[in-house]
């Protein structure tokens, strides 16, 4: 599994959402450091995703560094990571917007 999200971080729509994983399973794995960089990578990419500031506090509380965790901590809301939806956008290009056309 890892190795096909590794992948999908090549490609602009799912980058964040595989950042976003592959930084919950690195915290999983207690694996401080590499959870932070991709969750750091995910809302880089998508700054609106207030949710990821909760695992990227307890990736930097993990690393020792309750400062930044807080500071995570703080910003943290609701907001979280939607995956491209390939079948909305082909529907659209086919004409499907509220019934065929």
């Amino acid at each position: 599994m890892r190795g096909g999200l590794a992948q999908s971080r090549a490609f602009p729509p799912t980058a964040a959402m595989a950042h976003s994983l592959l930084g919950q399973v690195a915290l999983a794995r207690r694996d401080f450091r590499a959870a932070a960089e991709h969750l750091e990578a995910a809302l880089a990419a998508v700054p609106e995703a207030s949710r990821l500031h909760v695992p990227l506090a307890m990736a930097y509380r993990g690393l020792g560094d309750r400062a930044r965790a807080e500071e995570h901590l703080a910003k943290a809301g609701a907001v979280g990571l939607r995956a491209p939806d390939p079948c909305s956008t082909e529907s659209r290009a086919c004409g499907w917007e509220n019934g065929w056309r």
